[in-house]
Formats: structure tokens, sequence, C-alpha cells
């Protein structure tokens, strides 16, 4: 039997659909993006705190510099997944709204 992202089941010969290929719900998008924003908060505050906590010299500044710079990197691409979502379930929505 061949699958394509569906199991067929053997007994009523009905097709199941799977999970994973589901369109999420409004709510269940709205999450995702609470989700992501609460960790990209998390991702700055350990940046923030990493950076503190760094002693003041030289490498301490290099180290300084790549945290920021990597928090900065991987909150721009939670960001971006976030605004990808939102417009999302704005497309979700607009439908049933009219």
């Amino acid at each position: 039997m061949v699958s394509y992202g569906h199991e067929c089941n053997q007994i009523t010969d009905t097709r199941l659909t799977d999970p994973a290929m589901q369109t999420p719900t409004p709510v269940q998008i709205k999450t995702a993006i609470k989700v992501l924003k609460m960790y990209a908060e998390r991702l700055n505050e350990q940046a923030t705190h990493s950076v503190i906590q760094m002693p003041e010299s030289r490498l301490g500044a290099d180290y300084s510099a790549r945290i920021q710079s990597q928090a900065i990197g991987q909150i721009s691409h939670i960001e971006a997944v976030a605004a990808q979502l939102t417009n999302w379930l704005d497309e979700i929505i607009q439908p049933q709204k009219q």
C-alpha cells in the first residue's frame, strides 16, 4: 500500500487524516505565536544576563558581542516565523468572517 500523507483503515476502507497534515486551528496558531514571543523574550533575557556576567576585558567584550549578535539573529528568525504565523492566521480567519 502506498501512503500519501494519510492512512487507510483496512476494515472500513475509510481514509483517516494524518494529524501532522491537518491545518491548525486559529487557537493553536495564536498559542504558537505567544510561545514564540515568550521564547524570544527569554533568549533576550539570557543574552543580557550572559553579557552582564562577562569580565571587563577585550575577550569579555568579544564574547559579549558574539552573544548579542547570536541572540539578535535567533530573535529575528523567531520574529519572522511569528509574523508568518500571524499572516497565516489572518488568511484563515478572513474567510470565516465572510
